[in-house]
Order: C-alpha cells, then structure tokens, then sequence
C-alpha cells in the first residue's frame, strides 16, 4: 500500500470509489453521503484539491483502494475551523474488501499533521452512524460536539489530539 498525492488522472476512480461507498451506505440504510453527494463533489471540486495539493489516493498493488482530503481549515461545520491547529479529514473512504486501509490512513495522515506542527485532526460523521463513531474512538477520536447540516444530515464532529 502506497499514499500519494491524488492527479487529474485519478479523479474518475476517486469519484468511482465514493460512488461505490454511497451505494454501500444506502444498502446498508446508513445516512451518510446522500445520493446528491456526488454533485457536490464533482470533478470541478476535485481538481480544485488536487490544484492546491489537498486530496491523497492510497494506492494498492494495481488500483487505487481509498481516498481522503487534508484541509488545513473547515468553517462550515468547525467554528475555530481556521485557527491553525488542525488538519480536517474529508471524504475519507475506501473500496470494500480491503483490511487494514483506514488504520493504515489515519496512522499516515496523523505523521502529516505532526509534520505540519498541528495539534489536533478533526473530521465529521453521521451523528447515527454508531459503527463509524465507534470506529473513530478506537483511533483516538472524541467527540466534541455536533452540527446540523440539515434536516437529512446531524454531523458528529469529532477531535483526536495529537
């Protein structure tokens, strides 16, 4: 496995995986990513982190197996969301039938943010989603507090000091 900065090349596959983990999340009656998640986050937008060097691919033996934006600041849902001191973690997702991916992410984001002198990651969830909670907590994660995004998405916010 191999983490890399994300190119123009790799946007259709990007956009395949998360297309791949909104169907997963409607199968498995999880609301997370609603099926308009994929206008929001179009090739434009895409580019746009791969532009300003924000949107990593983890690659595997013959494909790309996950994905993840770094952003140094987030004020939708974070209200100090550009006070410097952390790193927000965006469309973190990976392929089915992979083990091991998002530990092995998190472990090298975490390197990254320590690299850049911050002191916390942060990221958002479905508030319902008690595996994915639960799943981030086993990392570090706590949770600090929510935002409503709407009426079809609450967002746990969650923080790991590092």
């Amino acid at each position: 496995m191999n983490i890399k900065l994300a190119k123009i090349d790799d946007i259709v596959e990007i956009r395949e995986i998360i297309s791949l983990r909104i169907k997963w999340f409607k199968d498995k009656n999880i609301n997370q990513w609603q099926h308009d998640y994929l206008e929001w986050v179009n090739e434009y937008y895409l580019n746009d982190l791969i532009k300003k060097q924000q949107l990593y691919v983890i690659v595997g033996d013959r494909e790309i197996i996950g994905t993840f934006a770094l952003l140094e600041e987030d004020l939708e849902y974070w209200k100090n969301g550009n006070d410097g001191e952390a790193l927000y973690i965006h469309h973190f997702t990976t392929r089915e039938n992979y083990k091991k991916i998002g530990e092995y992410a998190l472990k090298y984001i975490e390197k990254i943010a320590l690299e850049k002198g911050k002191s916390f990651l942060r990221l958002d969830c479905s508030f319902f989603n008690e595996k994915l909670n639960k799943y981030y907590e086993n990392f570090g994660f706590k949770y600090v507090g929510k935002f409503v995004e709407s009426e079809n998405y609450v967002a746990a916010l969650k923080e790991k000091i590092l």
